[in-house]
């Protein structure tokens, strides 16, 4: 069912309705209800499927990686892979986000972060951090990931591989500095 509501958001976008999914999935609009629950339910689903998307192709991504710095960007190109694949749906969740549910909002970001917090937990020393920092590191990861994905997504300002490039070394080496002499560490500021 969430597959066909993907396809029915590729399809109609943010006007998506029960009966575009349920037509899609090739079953009845009851249907649609009883499995997935109503318009707010479509939205969480979404989101989580897209965010399940980002983190095992992150995941798979951050394990590839040399080392940290290329394990930060390795997660930073799969986030923008899967976002670019599944353009429809990040616009369309993006467009109907103030709609979901604030405690639902929380739970969606919460598990979002977790595409964050490991590559934070190996650039920061553990006892030089302050309490919270790594949940603070990965919220204002979200942010600025998200912000900059939307706009490149609807302006296409520059190629992919730039932004990638731009705002992974905006983000590691902003992290980096925090408690670890890491490896790009003696570029902050140049």
């Amino acid at each position: 069912m969430i597959e066909a509501a993907f396809a029915a958001i590729k399809a109609s976008g943010p006007a998506v309705t029960m009966e575009d999914i349920a037509k899609t999935a090739d079953v009845t609009k009851p249907m649609v209800y009883r499995t997935i629950g109503d318009r707010d339910a479509v939205i969480v689903a979404v989101a989580d499927e897209l965010n399940r998307r980002v983190k095992t192709a992150a995941d798979a991504e951050r394990a590839r990686g040399a080392d940290r710095a290329d394990q930060f960007h390795r997660v930073m190109e799969a986030i923008f892979v899967v976002l670019v694949e599944e353009r429809e749906i990040y616009l369309f969740l993006d467009r109907v986000w103030s709609d979901v549910d604030r405690e639902e909002q929380a739970r969606i970001v919460r598990s979002g972060i977790g595409t964050f917090l490991p590559p934070m937990e190996r650039l920061v020393d553990p006892d030089k951090a302050p309490p919270g920092l790594e949940e603070t590191w990965s919220y204002a990861t979200l942010g600025a990931i998200r912000g900059v994905v939307t706009m490149w997504l609807t302006r296409d300002y520059c190629p992919m591989d730039q932004v990638i490039d731009h705002i992974a070394a905006f983000l590691y080496r902003d992290g980096i500095q925090i408690g670890d002499a890491g490896p790009r560490a003696e570029t902050v500021g140049d």
